[in-house]
């Protein structure tokens, strides 16, 4: 009898069945492979590992299916539990390749995506739940469990069967009926919180929840902690509503990126940093979370900061780290534990100097948040600091309002402060007299504003001279031009609409940077018959400001090397949007020796001999030092007026003297020559693709005035225009007719290499290059360009040829010509990511010659 209770309380009681599971065997790899796409965590992640199966039946007194949640390259499904809570399931691994574009699905870019998921631990979320108990982060504890094929699984069944993930209560938004998480009174999405402060201004975020929530996530490396990743539970406290952090999806923790490419993905992904000893830049390790970061942590003192630093350090002790890291699978922790905890440990010791770091990092530019409603804020500046109030309503029975927001920044940190008003009509009083303090830029947003100014930055004239001049310091910027501004001696206040994005990604966690700074790379590739190969490049440094838009500056220095005339050309290009506005200032100075290497005369019917040109007979060499400076103003979309002014420094030399002859003005140009060049112009763009246009119109005129200035002999000019229309051919998709038309009219006395040329690769494309001079010049392109389809390289490219015919012809006083000179040709090119990056060929046939280029864009 009693053999038989025990069968029947093991029949009444199912037992918890086991599995056991790879969580990602493609991550397999060898040693090559290893060393150039990282060891990572491929042993964990190929590793067997047994975990329990779960019973929809029974968990949770049951689980039904609901929906898939909303993860990019996460599989989940959200379950409703028949204990009131709502569940979440996550799968192990990830699946990246459906989100990815289409020119780069099932490539080989692809692969390498999918690859680089083993840089995180399959495992990691799991360790984390001890760590955060400790802390007082309110968290939803992920176990990993192995869903089955279920019928209850339903519509969903396909997609989910048999698979690993992680199982956790999800802390949704309450519904009636629901069970509170945590015993919050409300759960929302960062989302919702950031819209709910634009209209209840007296709640506020537990920055120091906040902060904790955040030390951790650098502590354990995990990156990936955008405005996504976290909701918030709302709580009533002494009277005023708080509202918690609750971290979810805590996948990339303790993320590894050893190996040449992971290696050199995190110079160009500023998040992706390793799981080492170290700790990278504050910058780089909270660049995921930056806005939310910028929102919430500024208000805190260094005191509060420093007091959140030391109460998670202490909580980090060696038994806790040991306790939650016991918690990964037992098949997991000889390829796991030791390396984890040695990098703990010293990441605890190392915290105190990062936490500085981070503190500095977010209060260097400071962003302050107001409200909807009518705001009041005071600005105090003193010798060392600037105290920010945030005033709300009025007290009842008092003139006094209450304090929502009171930070002092210390100088020494601060140096630019943004408040961000939005809508309302708000006040803002700053004052005080210093020798120096930080920036401060009011956005008035909508509404009727009030700016009022006493203060006063005292500065020196151009920042240096001992000269006493007040430093612009005090901006305002406001949608609306009836908002009313009392200058003080150091006030800038401009009416600029700037339009708050609808999409709530964009409005919270915009992709224009307006802090910071950006690296590139500006390769030069180019091979063609007139100039042989020419390679190089250089670095690009980009820095972004607030409301300057694509960038404040611009700044690149490159160097290339052309095989045929054997030279190098070296460029310094930089372009600042923040010296005027509305307009972009550049600086220039380069040294040329590559373009112009050859001569053939002056006028439309000059001989060209191929044997002459291989012995070199039109060789010119003509090196040009040059600096410049530019002003474009930017009228509207795409039009701009701009003005330039260039200092250039001629060496050239002509060995063969009679390829002057019927020159108007001789020999002129050869030798050393000192030239000053004014000139202006309009360019309307109007272009889908700057490198590969299929749609739209461009438009190019202006001139250039050259004065009789060092050692020119007389004033000359130029004028020019360029005009191009790019028609889509309705029944072939990505296919469009080119047009271009364009001329240059050149007068005075202009030495030889000023004149107007034809030839190359700017215009008669089956000509070489400068081919025929005069003193004025016309051409006409019209080129058909088809896609015929995409073919798999490295990525997908899209594929296309083209065919073009044009002509043109140059004018000499004097000359009777009625020649046109005629090319024409075609080519192919190769499209990558949406026309990004584009590879071309093209092979031109005159009467003359037969030319070819390959080069990163077609001619125009």
């Amino acid at each position: 009898m009693f053999l038989i209770f025990i069968v029947f309380v093991f029949s009444a009681y199912p037992q918890q069945r086991d599995t056991v599971i790879i969580s990602g065997s493609e991550y397999r790899a060898g040693g090559f492979h290893r060393t150039i796409f990282g060891d990572l965590w491929r042993d964990v992640w190929a590793t067997p590992i047994k975990i329990p199966v779960l019973d929809l039946k029974t968990f949770a007194g049951g689980l039904v299916p609901e929906k898939k949640g909303g993860g990019m390259q996460t599989k989940t499904l959200h379950f409703k539990g028949a204990d009131g809570q709502t569940w979440k399931f996550r799968s192990l691994n990830k699946f990246p390749r459906p989100t990815l574009p289409d020119d780069i699905k099932n490539t080989l870019v692809a692969d390498f995506i999918q690859d680089q998921i083993s840089t995180s631990h399959p495992a990691a979320a799991v360790v984390l739940t001890p760590f955060m108990d400790s802390l007082g982060i309110l968290n939803a504890p992920p176990d990993i469990w192995f869903l089955p094929d279920d019928p209850i699984l339903g519509e969903f069944r396909d997609e989910f069967k048999n698979l690993a993930g992680m199982l956790e209560v999800n802390p949704d938004e309450n519904e009636e009926g629901g069970t509170p998480f945590a015993n919050a009174e409300k759960i929302v999405s960062s989302e919702k919180l950031v819209y709910r402060f634009l209209d209840k201004r007296d709640e506020k975020v537990d920055a120091a929840a906040f902060l904790t929530a955040r030390l951790f996530d650098v502590f354990v490396n995990d990156w990936d902690r955008h405005m996504g990743q976290w909701k918030w539970a709302k709580y009533t406290i002494n009277g005023k509503e708080i509202w918690k952090p609750i971290p979810k999806d805590r996948d990339r923790a303790f993320s590894k990126f050893d190996g040449l490419a992971p290696w050199l993905s995190t110079l160009i992904i500023p998040q992706w940093k390793d799981f080492d000893y170290d700790y990278p830049p504050a910058e780089f390790a909270t660049w995921s979370g930056r806005y939310l970061d910028r929102r919430f942590l500024s208000e805190l003192t260094r005191n509060q900061w420093d007091s959140v630093t030391n109460f998670v350090i202490s909580k980090l002790t060696n038994e806790l780290i040991d306790f939650s890291l016991s918690r990964f699978p037992e098949e997991h922790k000889p390829l796991s534990l030791t390396e984890i905890k040695e990098r703990l440990i010293i990441r605890r010791e190392k915290l105190p100097a990062f936490s500085d770091e981070y503190y500095r990092h977010i209060n260097k530019i400071v962003n302050v948040y107001a409200s909807d409603k009518d705001d009041h804020i005071d600005i105090q500046r003193t010798d060392t600091s600037t105290i920010i109030t945030l005033l709300g309503k009025k007290k009842k029975g008092s003139e006094t309002r209450e304090v929502l927001y009171q930070k002092e920044f210390d100088s020494e940190i601060t140096s630019d402060i943004r408040i961000h008003l939005s809508g309302g009509d708000d006040q803002v009083k700053i004052t005080g007299t210093v020798e120096s303090g930080p920036l401060i830029r009011i956005d008035g947003g909508e509404g009727k504003d009030q700016f009022i100014d006493s203060s006063l930055v005292k500065g020196w004239f151009l920042n240096f001279l001992p000269i006493r001049r007040a430093e612009n310091k005090n901006r305002f910027f406001d949608n609306d031009p009836s908002s009313q501004v009392l200058y003080g001696k150091g006030t800038k206040f401009r009416v600029q609409e700037l339009l708050v994005a609808s999409d709530p990604q964009e409005y919270i966690e915009p992709a224009w940077l307006q802090e910071g700074r950006g690296y590139g790379i500006n390769p030069v590739f180019d091979l063609s018959s007139t100039t042989g190969l020419q390679f190089g490049g250089g670095p690009i440094i980009i820095n972004y400001d607030y409301r300057k838009k694509p960038w404040d500056s611009w700044l690149t220095v490159t160097a290339a090397y052309a095989t045929r005339p054997r030279d190098f050309d070296f460029v310094f290009e930089s372009y600042f949007n923040s010296i005027l506005d509305d307009a972009t200032v550049s600086f220039k100075a380069y040294r040329i020796n590559i373009e112009f290497n050859n001569y053939y005369g002056h006028g439309n019917e000059t001989d060209y001999n191929n044997e002459l040109f291989e012995s070199e007979f039109y060789r010119v060499k003509r090196r040009v030092t040059s600096g410049e400076m530019g002003v474009d103003l930017h009228i509207g979309d795409g039009i701009k007026n701009y003005y330039q002014a260039r200092l250039s420094f001629f060496e050239v030399s002509v060995p063969e003297a009679s390829l002057f002859k019927g020159l108007p003005h001789g020999s002129y140009g050869d030798g050393d020559l000192s030239v000053l060049t004014l000139g202006t112009g309009f360019i309307f763009d109007k272009r889908d693709n700057t490198d590969l246009p299929l749609e739209g119109w461009y438009l190019k005129f202006g001139g250039n005035y050259n004065p009789k200035l060092f050692n020119t002999k007389e004033s000359y000019y130029n004028a020019t225009f360029d005009m191009r229309a790019y028609i889509p051919i309705s029944f072939l998709k990505n296919s469009a007719l080119a047009f271009r038309f364009g001329g240059e009219k050149v007068g005075g006395e202009y030495p030889f290499f000023a004149a107007a040329f034809l030839g190359g690769s700017k215009n008669l494309r089956a000509f070489r290059n400068e081919r025929f001079s005069g003193d004025a010049s016309l051409y006409g392109t019209a080129e058909i360009r088809v896609e015929l389809g995409s073919i798999k390289t490295i990525i997908y490219s899209r594929v296309g040829v083209f065919a073009f015919t044009e002509t043109g012809r140059v004018f000499k006083n004097g000359e009777n010509s009625n020649i046109w000179h005629l090319s024409s040709g075609g080519g192919a090119y190769l499209s990558f990511l949406d026309r990004a990056l584009i590879l071309a060929t093209t092979i031109g046939f005159s009467n003359e010659y037969t030319n070819y280029h390959f080069t990163t864009r077609v001619l125009f």
